[in-house]
């Protein structure tokens, strides 16, 4: 009966620890220069200018650039790091990646390389991504689960 009621506890815990999450939209204008191998690939590279918010009321400016390799399969790969700068200019950086989908609609893992101040929580740690793009813009949603420390640093 208390190994019933430790898993139960401990299964408790691992929930609650687990319960929030971190959860950031970004919406881009998109530029990109490509070269073409005909029958074989189309490489680019690419620059995503735009705005971002977070669930915790922060809000700034984002910058990414990188590559896409589209085969001829149509599946694209993408890879890229991003600048992201909040209201009061500090700033953070994440690599964005994407194995093998749709150019237009896909998901990937994104993980902070550095943060500046109150950034400095996500350092290292992984997020999961999902992006649409469509004529002219893209849109991306970023959800990160995180723990009670950086949940309770996220709202001073």
């Amino acid at each position: 009966m208390k190994i019933i009621f430790f898993l139960l506890i401990l299964f408790n815990v691992n929930l609650y620890a687990s319960n929030f999450s971190y959860k950031m939209d970004t919406h881009f204008t998109v530029t990109n220069n490509q070269i073409e191998i005909p029958g074989f690939l189309n490489y680019a590279t690419y620059q995503l200018k735009g705005s971002w918010t977070d669930n915790y009321g922060k809000l700034g400016t984002i910058i990414c650039n990188g590559e896409s390799k589209t085969f001829t399969s149509k599946l694209v790969e993408i890879s890229g790091i991003c600048e992201i700068t909040d209201e009061d200019k500090n700033k953070r950086w994440w690599t964005i990646n994407r194995d093998k989908s749709e150019i237009e609609l896909g998901v990937g893992k994104a993980k902070q390389i550095e943060g500046e101040n109150v950034w400095k929580i996500f350092n290292d740690i992984g997020c999961n991504y999902a992006v649409k793009h469509t004529e002219g813009f893209s849109y991306m949603k970023l959800n990160c689960r995180i723990d009670e420390k950086q949940h309770n640093t996220l709202q001073k």
